[in-house]
């Protein structure tokens, strides 16, 4: 007791009380004023990450945090070496689950969708964009951001620095609602090496995170039917995509399942081509239509595997293709079917025609754990062939002279593109044997 008589407050206890009135004053201050907090975290969090980018950004963040942010003029610009060159938005909002995102990462975390008014510019290293092996030292995932709600974009375009032209979609507007019917527009798309199309669009559903397009008209010849993209089982790991189009008096049809491994992605790929001319393939592998030219009578690819790893492939290749023409080596036909099983590449058999010329190729070749090893791995090819012309195989003529009736059979081996072995042809007309020869194989000789 104290002299006046009251009871005295242990000093201990003294100390929990302030303890406690500061933390309920803390945690006051928070519930007022979290939002600017935790915006003004996001926002030295996310230009941190932009500066590592070589990327100099600015913008306006709303929202709540732990629910849903809206971004408004967003602006980035590259300020050295990065694979974006700028990024303008006037808005972008995501509806989220925070609880979701922590657990599961962003693929079943987003709801809601939408972007208006954006502008993406993209410069990949100077490199120009076309389709490339992955690198298997590198993580293959999914597409990590899926709407499980809807997806809307206004007035959007995607540029990526390509030459001779960039790949180019201007004016997107897209509405994926699953509980309405949308519609697919763009006003132009330019593929790198074809001419653009213009004032493209289509009805599409989105319904249980299944995309579906149908009826998109490119041009008077090319038209997809449909296309499918099924991501309801993401969060699984699993993606499957359908396509069926018509090229010509031709069609395409194919489908792709994807699976996620710890590293890569397992691939189960269906693929049948028939009555399509090889250069309307050509600009969407980013070749220039000259590059090769044909008539595909028919191709089917029907093949699993993981995507990286060639030696893990299973499956089989046939086709039949009339009129080949490639880089001045011409052929009246060209019939092959290649089998890929246990890490071996099989060639049973391929027959290359040109007027009299007749070429027979089998052979085998081991397939490597990387696909950048493609064409050094250790492989025997046996050729054989009659009424060997080679002149007018290369000028795309039959020569004048009168035909001889030669053979020609050799095994050869290949390794790192270079064949060992001596094959000797006696045929019509002045040529560069090693030369002609190497372009036909796409080897060198030696020895």
């Amino acid at each position: 007791m104290g002299e006046d008589g009251e009871a005295e407050i242990p000093p201990y206890r003294g100390w929990k009380r302030r303890a406690w009135i500061a933390l309920a004053i803390f945690g006051a201050l928070v519930l007022i004023f979290h939002r600017p907090l935790l915006q003004g975290l996001v926002r030295q969090i996310a230009l941190h990450y932009a500066a590592k980018e070589n990327l100099k950004m600015d913008f306006r963040l709303e929202g709540n945090v732990f629910t849903g942010l809206t971004v408004r003029n967003f602006h980035a610009v590259a300020i050295g070496p990065s694979d974006v060159e700028s990024i303008d938005a006037d808005f972008a909002h995501g509806d989220y689950s925070l609880w979701r995102f922590l657990r599961h990462g962003p693929t079943d975390a987003f709801r809601n969708i939408e972007v208006r008014c954006a502008r993406f510019v993209l410069n990949p290293a100077g490199t120009p964009l076309k389709v490339r092996p992955p690198k298997v030292d590198e993580r293959i995932r999914l597409p990590g951001i899926i709407p499980a709600e809807r997806l809307r974009l206004s007035d959007v375009d995607l540029v990526v620095r390509n030459q001779p032209h960039d790949f180019v979609m201007q004016h997107v507007d897209l509405d994926l609602n699953p509980r309405t019917p949308g519609e697919l527009r763009i006003e132009k798309l330019q593929l790198p090496t074809a001419p653009a199309w213009s004032k493209i669009s289509a009805p599409v559903s989105y319904v249980n995170s299944n995309l579906m397009v149908r009826d998109l008209v490119l041009n008077n010849e090319e038209r997809i039917h449909s296309l499918r993209v099924d991501a309801s089982r993401i969060r699984s790991g699993t993606l499957t995509i359908e396509v069926e189009s018509e090229m010509g008096s031709g069609k395409l049809s194919g489908s792709l399942l994807l699976r996620e491994t710890r590293t890569s992605l397992n691939t189960d790929t269906h693929l049948v081509v028939e009555n399509v001319k090889v250069e309307a393939l050509n600009k969407y592998l980013g070749l220039s239509e000259a590059v090769r030219r044909g008539d595909i009578e028919r191709l089917t690819i029907d093949g699993t595997g993981v995507l990286n790893t060639p030696r893990t492939w299973n499956g089989t290749a046939s086709a039949h293709i009339n009129n080949f023409r490639e880089q001045g080596i011409f052929f009246d036909r060209v019939d092959f079917q290649v089998i890929a099983r246990d890490g071996i590449a099989t060639l049973p058999v391929a027959d290359l025609v040109h007027a009299q010329n007749k070429f027979h190729l089998r052979g085998s070749a081991e397939l490597p754990p990387d696909i950048r090893q493609f064409g050094r791995s250790a492989a025997t090819l046996e050729l054989t062939g009659k009424a060997v012309d080679l002149h007018a195989m290369t000028a795309g003529s039959e020569s004048k002279a009168e035909p001889k009736r030669p053979q020609c059979s050799r095994p050869i081996s290949v390794a790192g593109r270079v064949a060992h072995g001596r094959v000797t042809i006696s045929a019509v007309g002045p040529f560069a044997k090693r030369d002609r020869a190497r372009r036909l194989l796409g080897v060198r000789f030696a020895g």
